[in-house]
């Protein structure tokens, strides 16, 4: 009799642990979360947070348009801090088809987040703005100077992450990808055309 007792009282005392599980957010195919809790990250199709609060980076990555005249864009960094424990997550952007479309979400974006169940999960969101060349941002670092202001989507306590974000393209072949879209969307038409032919000769 002992040893069922026994066995009973071990799972009885790490029931609590074993029933504790972390968020599993996850994302649409055009959204990228470039930093979350105070650390840089990669492209991720699904994210493993903690329970409580946290805070991701976001942006959309797409293409508009279609045959020559398609563009590949980004849309603005977007913060989002919320809070949930042990679910399921499914984060959905609207539908972006036009630079409109972009533009609208660049200054009002609507991020829908969701539990398992369907149900609505609150969200508070800004926007985190840069002029200028958008190539190897250190997105953990822009968060902390986020935190320290105002901002309803700012989170004090968080701690930036201890080891500093230094990306190369040979290392990180998304930021060599990265830089490709950007020259390309800062070259003119003609630029563009010599470029695709010099693309199938290859």
């Amino acid at each position: 009799m002992k040893k069922p007792i026994l066995l009973l009282l071990t799972w009885l005392l790490l029931s609590p642990a074993i029933s504790h599980a972390d968020i599993q957010l996850i994302l649409p195919t055009n959204v990228r979360v470039v930093a979350y809790n105070g650390q840089n990250s990669s492209d991720l199709s699904r994210l493993t947070l903690p329970d409580g609060n946290n805070q991701i980076a976001l942006r959309f990555e797409g293409e508009l348009g279609r045959g020559k005249d398609a563009e590949y864009v980004y849309s603005e960094v977007i913060v989002a801090t919320f809070d949930a424990k042990d679910t399921d997550l499914s984060l959905n952007i609207p539908e972006i088809r036009s630079s409109h479309t972009l533009n609208r979400f660049n200054r009002d974006p609507q991020i829908k987040l969701t539990d398992a169940t369907g149900k609505r999960v609150t969200c508070k969101m800004a926007v985190i703005k840069k002029e200028g060349f958008q190539i190897q941002r250190d997105y953990a670092a822009e968060l902390v100077e986020f935190n320290r202001g105002d901002s309803a989507a700012a989170v004090a306590s968080l701690k930036p992450a201890a080891v500093s974000w230094q990306p190369s393209p040979d290392s990180h072949p998304e930021v060599a990808e990265q830089m490709l879209h950007y020259w390309y969307q800062q070259a003119d038409a003609e630029t563009r055309s010599r470029f695709k032919q010099w693309l199938e000769t290859k």
